[in-house]
């Protein structure tokens, strides 16, 4: 199994999709932003409540984890006692018709059994479902057949894979399979 999937689709898109294996799994999610000061701060919310997170209200990761954890005795979703739990999830934000890669991140080489199914479930959805294919070009035609993208969308939009880094956008592979 791949410790990271990678897609692009944004992250309403994200949320829709997850519902039906976020409620059979009975994960929690967390979300990261920034604060005025400037320091990033924890908080958990409700799966439809990522999908209203944007980049210009401090929005940094969200995370999904199996088991629901204390943000006061935790000082971060990284800690020794909490990361086996739990999948990091970066990008996922749209600028207009541009649309940034998300990833979703195992952060334990041995995570929990039910954060590791979940994952699981998430990918082979995504490897079944005929409204996705994968396989996108960078750069200097680098490829990378494991990356997933909504047929429908992409090809409508700029795609990145991190806005913070915009050097060359990606294209979809010609010969990209479902």
């Amino acid at each position: 199994m791949a410790a990271e999937i990678r897609v692009f689709m944004t992250l309403n898109e994200l949320v829709d999709y997850v519902q039906p294996l976020y409620e059979k799994y009975s994960i929690h999610c967390y979300a990261e932003r920034l604060g005025d000061d400037k320091k990033v701060f924890t908080s958990k919310i409700e799966l439809s409540d990522l999908s209203r997170l944007k980049g210009d209200q401090g929005y940094v990761n969200f995370f999904f984890s199996s088991s629901e954890i204390d943000l006061k005795a935790s000082k971060n979703l990284y800690d020794d006692a909490v990361y086996m739990y739990a999948i990091e999830g970066t990008g996922g934000r749209e600028e207009g018709k541009e649309l940034e890669l998300i990833k979703l991140r195992i952060l334990a080489k041995a995570p929990e059994k039910n954060i590791k199914s979940f994952h699981t479930a998430i990918q082979n959805k995504l490897k079944k479902d005929e409204a996705f294919g994968s396989g996108v070009y960078s750069g200097a035609k680098a490829f990378y057949k494991d990356i997933f993208y909504l047929k429908t969308d992409a090809q409508k939009r700029v795609l990145w894979f991190d806005f913070k880094r915009k050097k060359e956008p990606v294209t979809i592979a010609d010969n990209a399979t479902a």
